[in-house]
């Protein structure tokens, strides 16, 4: 690793924003196991909450998918909850 890849890769790690998830990320980070149908639909639903709560619509790349769109923590929790995917107290 040279010291010019370290010092991108250090950026990379302060510049991402900890409270936003791709659906697919929050999925696993909660212990659930969606496939990319359900990932899509849950991201179209994310889009129109984010929106309605005036929280911006990140971007993250993904090895698997590309580009891909990241949520507001908040916006996944009420999304989940709403979907039944999580317990209230999760």
């Amino acid at each position: 690793v040279t010291e010019a890849s370290l010092a991108d890769l250090k950026a990379h790690i302060t510049t991402v924003n900890t409270e936003y998830y791709s659906v697919a990320g929050y999925a696993s980070l909660k212990g659930l196991n969606l496939n990319v149908h359900e990932c899509k639909i849950l991201g179209k639903k994310a889009v129109k909450l984010s929106e309605d709560a005036e929280y911006n619509v990140g971007t993250a790349y993904s090895e698997i998918f590309g580009k891909v769109n990241t949520y507001h923590v908040n916006v996944l929790g009420d999304l989940f909850q709403r979907e039944k995917l999580l317990k209230k107290s999760n």
